[in-house]
């Protein structure tokens, strides 16, 4: 009985180890993902000492997928094991989108914006539109408006193409008759929208002539239809008709309070091929031996041998200019602008470029002693008005350092007395005059130049219309050899007066002559 009563505790002893921790085999941890803004991943339950399953990717819009992270650190699905409840936070990288930016008419605007943006950054796309234009809207490739706004900022989300629109702004268009019982006007086609061709035409009553389309005291063309494209700007257009008599010259006629009519002088090239037949076959009997004119048929004509500026430059009906050839030009009247009025003593500068000259033939920029000034006073005045010169003062003209760039140029001259001169440096500042305070680029002092000085050597610009370069009276206070001239861009600057080449061959440039006249 002893034996068997110690063996039994044994027995209970070994069955009671075999069964102390019955929960061992099985202890499972929780592993919990938190997908970090993306979709939602079903957490797992693992056997304690085991690995986690790769769970499929979560998504979510605008970022890529990376890894699953653990304090920090990338899990290893492989290679690692649980050993306790966990969470496991899903990674991502933003992806990185294209805005694509289109301006079909660049003319109209810029815009700035496009580039590469990672998904939800801030994005802000512009749009300047030039002046005359205004910006419609953002459009997406469907079509489909995307905003208004010419400053817009957005989150970006995905690719987007996106283009810019523009509108035309509508502006004023008038063309009128300087006088309705001398001829018509009309716009025959165009509203005023800018960028618009742009169609007018004049029409002389019986008896008078048609001198050309004006804005303001400046002749833009001398075609009875002119064709342009609208400005950013209102544009108002004048038909400039005369009669018979009025068109002869000798007289003053003040069309306006900015506008004389007086005198005559070489302009348009005759291109009608009866009409030159006929000049070159005239003997001398025909011509005015003082001035060089040649009249036919109630009408003067001058001949020049033309020596262009440029190879590339054409007359106003835009045959080219062949150096060394002759042509004809027409006598027409001059148009003035009125400068100012006093009394009925007007100052007037030529609407137009009408010729073109040297300063001088050496280094100095002494207007008194120039070869310009002896020029203006001599065959220019003997040409313009040798039908009547009664209307034409004498004028005592200021060449004071204060007319120049500076109160103390030290290469002023003294006063001069002439019938004709150049206008100064200060003049084409002058607001009462019509120009702004600002030797930059300023419209007012854009300046046409006719065919006769084309042939004549000046200089102009195909980008403004013909403009051309023309003399002032001022020297440049910096160097004894320089004068301010006015650029075609309406810009004052200074250049030389003789270039020291070409066989001695002075700089020349275009005049635009001014005078003193008394109507009353």
């Amino acid at each position: 009985m002893k034996i068997k009563f110690l063996i039994l505790p044994i027995a209970l002893s070994l069955l009671s180890c075999s069964n102390s921790n019955p929960g061992h085999v099985e202890n499972f941890h929780v592993v919990t993902f938190d997908s970090n803004g993306g979709s939602h991943v079903e957490p797992q339950k693992v056997k304690h000492g085991e690995k986690a399953t790769r769970p499929a990717n979560p998504t979510r819009e605008g970022y890529s997928f990376i890894n699953w992270t653990y304090n920090d650190e990338e899990w290893s699905f492989v290679g690692y094991s649980v050993t306790s409840d966990m969470t496991l936070i899903a990674g991502w990288d933003a992806n990185l989108y294209t805005l694509t930016l289109k301006n079909p008419n660049y003319n109209c605007g810029s815009i700035t914006g496009a580039g590469s943006y990672y998904y939800d950054s801030s994005v802000t796309i512009t749009a300047s539109p030039l002046s005359g234009y205004s910006f419609v809207g953002w459009y997406d490739n469907n079509g489909l408006l995307f905003s208004e706004q010419e400053n817009y900022t957005f989150k970006m989300g995905l690719d987007l193409e996106l283009t810019a629109t523009w509108s035309s702004k509508l502006y004023n268009l008038i063309a009128k008759s300087n006088d309705t019982s001398k001829g018509s006007a009309e716009i025959v086609s165009g509203e005023g929208y800018t960028g618009e061709e742009i169609v007018v035409s004049a029409t002389p009553a019986s008896g008078c002539v048609f001198k050309g389309w004006y804005q303001g005291s400046r002749k833009v063309s001398g075609d009875l239809t002119y064709t342009f494209k609208m400005p950013s700007s209102d544009r108002s257009l004048r038909a400039l008709f005369l009669t018979e008599e009025e068109n002869v010259g000798d007289i003053p006629v003040l069309l306006d309070e900015k506008t004389i009519v007086y005198g005559l002088y070489p302009q348009t090239n005759v291109d009608d091929s009866d009409l030159l037949a006929t000049l070159d076959s005239l003997d001398y009997t025909y011509y005015d031996n003082t001035n060089g004119w040649c009249l036919y048929e109630g009408e003067y004509y001058a001949k020049r041998t033309a020596d262009p500026y440029s190879k590339k430059y054409v007359f106003d009906n835009g045959t080219a200019i062949e150096e060394g050839k002759n042509y004809w030009f027409k006598y027409e009247p001059i148009v003035w602008c009125v400068l100012s009025d006093e009394s009925g003593v007007y100052y007037i500068a030529s609407s137009i470029i009408l010729d073109a000259y040297i300063w001088e033939d050496n280094y100095a920029c002494n207007y008194k002693n120039s070869k310009i000034r002896d020029w203006l006073n001599s065959t220019f005045y003997s040409k313009a008005f040798s039908l009547n010169k009664s209307y034409v003062l004498e004028s005592t003209v200021n060449n004071g350092a204060e007319t120049t760039d500076t109160a103390d140029n030290k290469n002023a001259c003294e006063n001069t007395t002439d019938k004709v001169f150049l206008p100064s440096y200060q003049d084409y500042l002058n607001d009462d005059y019509g120009f702004e305070n600002s030797p930059n680029q300023i419209e007012a002092r854009h300046c046409l130049t006719s065919d006769y000085a084309r042939a004549g050597g000046v200089y102009y610009s195909f980008n403004y219309m013909f403009c051309g370069r023309y003399w002032t009276r001022s020297p440049y206070s910096q160097k004894s050899w320089l004068v301010w001239v006015i650029d075609t861009d309406g810009n004052l600057k200074e250049t030389g007066v003789y270039s020291g080449s070409g066989g001695n061959k002075g700089i020349i440039q275009g005049v635009r002559p001014a005078l003193n006249i008394k109507l009353s």
